[in-house]
């Protein structure tokens, strides 16, 4: 299904299934994915994002999933063209934005940035309770 949002032409896929939204990504398309909970349903919108070369960006709260998608699909993302861009919920936002000003004004010596989040009193969300 496709509409017109804010000028922008916006398509939404049933992301279980892989063989429809292979057909519609692209290099030059932004995959925005809120499915949750991610590390159930999150891994094809990734593939498809990678394999496309597109940017990928998610709503995920879950740390073994964020973590996962880094480790298991940034090499190959890197060689594809595609954009990670995961935990961009209002909550992980500013760490983010944070780790992102660090390394490019670290320049090219960069070799990671580690953010974390420490937070009392709080319980976790539903995805990462699933």
């Amino acid at each position: 299904m496709a509409e017109r949002l804010g000028g922008l032409e916006t398509t939404y896929a049933d992301v279980a299934d892989r063989t429809s939204l292979m057909e519609q990504i692209r290099a030059d398309d932004v995959l925005v994915s809120t499915v949750g909970p991610f590390h159930k349903l999150g891994w094809v919108a990734v593939r498809a994002a990678v394999d496309a070369g597109a940017i990928y960006l998610d709503s995920a709260a879950e740390p073994p999933f964020i973590r996962s998608v880094h480790e298991w699909f940034g090499p190959e993302a890197e060689g594809t063209g595609a954009a990670l861009l995961t935990a961009f919920g209002h909550h992980h936002l500013p760490g983010v934005l944070a780790g992102a000003l660090a390394l490019r004004d670290a320049g090219p010596a960069a070799e990671r940035v580690d953010v974390g989040y420490f937070v009392t009193g709080f319980g976790t969300s539903g995805g990462t309770q699933a």
